[in-house]
Order: C-alpha cells, then structure tokens, then sequence
C-alpha cells in the first residue's frame, strides 16, 4: 500500500521545452549586438576609471566636491546606456588599471592576442576578396570553418569553435546573409569598370545631343522640358498562375489547431502568361503600358481579342511632346509565343510610343531618346536609321546589367509584389462568390490597374523617380543612389 500511494502521489513529469533554434543570419546579428555593446561598454569603462581616478586626487588634495564612484558611475551609465556598477570602477583604480579596458572573462585563449588579431583581420579580408571577386559561394561556414582549422594546424576533425570565436569579433564587419543564385553572365558584366565606363558615354552623348548642357563647374545640367523627352522602357512577363513567383517580406502567420490537418491556402492555377512593356520619362511621369497577348491564330486577319477587357483598362494622363496634359490608351499586341519580338517590337514603337511626341523632329530641343534593355528587336539597322532620322534615338543599355541600371527594371520588383496581391485578393474574393478562381487573360487590367493598390498611380510616378535626378542629372545622382538611372 506505501507504494501505491507512494507512485499516486508522485507529480506528473513535465515535459521538455522546445528547443528554438536561430537560423545563420540571426545568430550573426546576435554577434554584431554583442560586439557592438561590448565596444561601448569598454569606451564607458574607461572614461569612468580615468574619472574616477582624477576625482580620488582631488579628494586626496582636500578638495570637497569631488565626486563619488556612485556620482560618476551614474552619469557614464547615462551617457552611454550601460550598467557600470562602481565596486568593478574602485578595483580597477585601486589596482593601477586606470583607462584600460575590462579584462575578459573565462579560461585565457591558448592563441596568443597578436596572432588571433592577425587571423582576425586575415579573415575579414579573406571574405571581403571573395565578395569582391564574385566567389561569395565560398564565404560558408563549412568552407571557413575548414580554411581556418588549415591555418591553425588542426585539420584532424571539422571544428566550428575557432569560426565562432572568429565570428563575434569580426560581427561588426561581416555580416551573414543568405546566397543568392544569379546568372553567371550577369556576375561577369555587372562590374564597377562596365558600369561607370557607360554612365561616363552616357553623360556625353546627351551633352552632344542637346538633351543637356555642361556647366562651368563641369556638371551637367537637363532642362525640365527634356527630362520627359528621355524614356526608360522595359518589359515584363505577367503570370495569371497564383503558385508561382513570390511577394516577397515574411509570409503571414496562419495559427492552426495542432489535431487537425493543415489544409493551405487555394490559388487559382493557370498556364496563361503575356507580356507588358512600359516604363517612365526621366521627369518620374509613367507612359501608357502595351500589353502582348498570345494567340493561337496563324493570321493576323484570324486573331481576335475580347472587347470585355476595355472595361479595366483606363487612359493614362500625361503631357510628353503636348502642349497640354491629355489621356492615352493602353495598346494591345498579340502573336504566337505572348512575347516581343523584331516586328512587334517595331510596331509597338511607332504605335505606342511615336504619338506621345507629336512634336517630333531631328532638331535640338525637339528629339526623344529611349534607354532600353538589349532584348529582342532594340539592334534592328532598319529600325534605327528609321528613328534616327525622324529625330528618336535608342540608347542601349549595356547587356546582363539591367537590374542596376534601369529604373524600370527596379521597379517591376515593387510592382510583381502588387500585382500578385492583386491576383490572389481578386481570386479569394471569387472563391467567396462560388466563381470559378482560374482567371482569364481579358482580366488582367482588373490585376494591374483596379485591385487593391493601383499599379501605374502608386508606382510609376514623380514620387519615386524625382529622386535620383532632383538637380536634374539623372546620371551623377544614379551613380550616387546605387545607379539607379
């Protein structure tokens, strides 16, 4: 019976907390935090010892006001917003150590201080020649762990203590991020020489074109009337498929029961996809969008677009080559693949983008100039001397190095993220109101234009393209903010 009783009274055992890991990067900026409060605390420390010890001397001298460690623990703590209690700051100045940094904690290091600074600063610049050189995949842990462990002559077992150690005291310089895959030709291009070589010819063909003029300081100046004369286009490929892609910022939390199955979140699955092209003038006034349709039709006579879809295209308000500001439609294109290519290119310039300056003519003051990518069409020989001579001038960008060179190019990001909220608000409500939730290419001025946020008056506009060409010198403030012009 004593047993008995002796297990139900017995408490229940309580179960093992959860364990939460830090990823990589947190752990990181643990570090910097760390390194960052540890160099603050040692400035505090040494200011209140070297205070501390001026005001023993003057009390020595038989002056009354001097300060107590108290008095001016209180006010370093304040100043710099640690925790200095005045018993570590009256050792210290008793035992001579005035100004010096805290010793630190734990067993003493079997490196001695001269070497481990060394392999520290060794390291840093290990990293940063990586990243340099573009070989950031070999800056993982694994891979240092390993280099360092060869350094130091302890290649008999993977060992991360050494890169731990490393790590906190270098936090301030080196950061950890995730490795993002690109494309090696674009790695090869975007370099420093490539960039700065065409900003350099860009900033003087339209000095010698008569889009701008140089000052006597050596700066160039554009006139207001030409920053609408110069475009930035470029085209992106619209998915109605809400599976793929990515919004990008941290997904919502979803709380869910633990005994059931978590079901997700429907989305409407489509193969349609068709591609948009449009853009900005330098002045940050966005040019109506072109929208390209794909067709099975094999005749232009055959080919067939839905009349609904006008319903959700409105007209695009801007003055370009005007006298007055008017409205301008939204084009359509259609051909086999839903791309760009020679001919359609060239249809949609003379179509679209010809009659937003009525004014045009091979005169100074009077010529468009379009910085475009090097897709399909932009290098036609027909196309060009065409444009030329009727006074429109295609600038072509250098190749592989959009993402950092044009200002279309950057915000699609901001406007991908848009429109697929768009797209999964617009199927959520449809999935409400019992509709079918795959979506159909007629719909997609409802994604762009009238979902939650509109896209062309939210995005493209003055807001965010004034910025880099407030002096108007779209390119000296383009190599400044990241050359974003």
């Amino acid at each position: 019976m004593s047993h008995l009783s002796d297990v139900e009274t017995t408490p229940p055992l309580i179960p093992k907390m959860k364990q939460i890991c830090k990823t990589s990067k947190q752990a990181q900026q643990n570090r910097t935090n760390k390194l960052e409060y540890k160099k603050q605390h040692s400035k505090a420390h040494k200011q209140a010892t070297s205070w501390y010890a001026d005001e023993v001397k003057r009390k020595k001298s038989g002056e009354l006001d001097a300060k107590s460690a108290q008095a001016v623990c209180k006010k370093v703590n304040k100043k710099f917003g640690t925790n200095i209690h005045p018993r570590t700051v009256q050792k210290y100045v008793k035992e001579g150590c005035t100004g010096k940094s805290p010793m630190k904690q734990g067993t003493p290091s079997v490196i001695p201080d001269f070497i481990y600074s060394s392999l520290c600063e060794a390291f840093k610049s290990h990293v940063m020649i990586n990243q340099y050189n573009r070989n950031g995949g070999d800056n993982t842990r694994k891979v240092l762990a390993g280099k360092l462990n060869h350094v130091m002559r302890n290649d008999n077992k993977l060992r991360y203590n050494l890169l731990n150690c490393v790590l906190k005291d270098t936090a301030i310089e080196i950061s950890g991020t995730k490795c993002k895959r690109r494309e090696e030709r674009r790695i090869r291009w975007t370099t420093y020489h490539n960039i700065k070589s065409w900003f350099d010819n860009w900033e003087h063909d339209l000095v010698e074109l008569g889009f701008a003029t140089k000052l006597d300081d050596a700066s160039v100046d554009i006139p207001n009337n030409q920053l609408m004369r110069i475009i930035n286009i470029d085209e992106t490929c619209l998915a109605l498929d809400g599976g793929s892609g990515k919004r990008g910022g941290c997904p919502a939390l979803v709380y869910v029961g633990k005994n059931l199955p978590e079901v997700g979140k429907a989305y409407s699955k489509s193969s349609v996809t068709l591609t948009m092209i449009t853009g900005s003038t330098a002045a940050g006034k966005a040019i109506p969008p072109h929208f390209q349709f794909s067709t099975t039709a094999t005749s232009e006579e055959r080919m067939r677009l839905r009349s609904d879809l006008l319903q959700f295209m409105p007209n695009v308000k801007g003055q370009f080559g005007c006298n007055d500001v008017k409205e301008w439609p939204v084009t359509f294109g259609m051909n086999s693949k839903g791309g760009m290519d020679d001919d359609k290119y060239k249809k949609y310039f003379f179509s679209s983008i010809i009659p937003l300056f009525p004014d045009i003519e091979d005169k100074p003051g009077l010529q468009i100039m379009l910085k475009v990518d090097s897709g399909p069409g932009r290098l036609q020989p027909t196309l060009l001397s065409t444009l030329w001579l009727i006074g429109a001038y295609q600038y072509p960008g250098m190749p592989n190095t959009t993402a950092v060179m044009q200002e279309t190019d950057q915000n699609y990001g901001p406007f991908k993220t848009t429109f697929r909220s768009n797209l999964d608000f617009l199927t959520q409500q449809r999935l409400q109101a019992s509709k079918p939730c795959n979506l159909q290419p007629w719909l997609i001025g409802l994604i762009v234009f009238w979902g939650k946020i509109q896209f062309l008056i939210a995005l493209f506009t003055t807001v965010h393209l004034t910025k880099p060409s407030q002096k108007r010198n779209v390119w000296q403030h383009g190599k400044k903010l990241g050359l974003r012009c």
